[in-house]
């Protein structure tokens, strides 16, 4: 993961608030990348976003409150955590190493439904930096310790 971006933020407020996987409508980055691939997971009812990643990994298969998957064998079982364990590269191959992209978008919005909802993107790019990001990995690694500014 690169980054999360604003341009992706917005993508998944939509979803957030529309109660919706998010949506990219879109097939270049701000900034220029070209969208190689993307996945997006909706959660609603839970009351952190750790709670809905816990659903998203743990809880997506049949019994789950996933609505694509109603049987044990319906293709959406799973789909939420597929989403975040993809093999990113397989989007990227033959984009040179140094423009390979793999930035988020997160969403918040509180439902009348359940409460909180939450929302993630997740793109596979191939070109420049995008514009707007608004939290790096490098920023991440130094905020939880693994490295020093």
């Amino acid at each position: 993961m690169s980054a999360l971006t604003a341009q992706l933020d917005q993508v998944a407020k939509a979803g957030a608030v529309a109660g919706t996987d998010p949506e990219l409508s879109v097939g270049r980055l701000a900034g220029g990348a070209q969208t190689a691939g993307w996945g997006s997971n909706w959660a609603e009812g839970t009351e952190s976003a750790l709670g809905a990643d816990d659903v998203w990994m743990y809880d997506d298969g049949y019994g789950s409150a996933n609505f694509d998957c109603r049987s044990a064998h319906a293709q959406g079982c799973w789909g939420h955590r597929d989403n975040i364990l993809r093999p990113w590269q397989r989007d990227l191959a033959g984009c040179p190493p140094a423009a390979t992209r793999l930035v988020m978008g997160t969403g918040y919005a509180r439902s009348s439904h359940y409460g909180p909802s939450f929302a993630e993107i997740l793109v596979a790019a191939c070109g420049p930096k995008p514009a707007g990001e608004v939290f790096t990995w490098a920023q991440a690694e130094v905020a939880i310790g693994v490295s020093h500014p």
